[in-house]
């Protein structure tokens, strides 16, 4: 994972942050339809895409997907291990409204 970003150079802009942010909003509803959201297998997706199609993919969308990628895999791990609740002692996975 090296490749989709290279910090050590520090390539990355704030404004290109901002932009994977804004990006990754939209990209996980959108994709959440196909290929689900917070498993195993949409992290697994948006890594593989972020990375062997990067190339031809904008730094933000690489970064967006990299990051949601992670956060699914990172997600269904907690599930796993049953730490899923850890934070939502309710178990109600709805995300609360302000």
């Amino acid at each position: 994972m090296g490749d989709l970003v290279n910090i050590k150079e520090n390539k990355i802009s704030f404004n290109d942050l901002l932009l994977a942010g804004a990006i990754k909003y939209f990209e996980e509803r959108l994709l959440s339809q196909y290929i689900g959201n917070g498993t195993l297998m949409s992290g697994g997706v948006k890594i593989i895409t972020a990375k062997y199609f990067g190339k031809q993919l904008p730094k933000p969308v690489r970064l967006a997907l990299a990051i949601d990628g992670a956060e699914d895999i990172v997600n269904q791990a907690m599930q796993f291990l049953g730490a899923g609740n850890l934070f939502n002692p309710s178990g109600n996975n709805q995300m609360e409204t302000i």
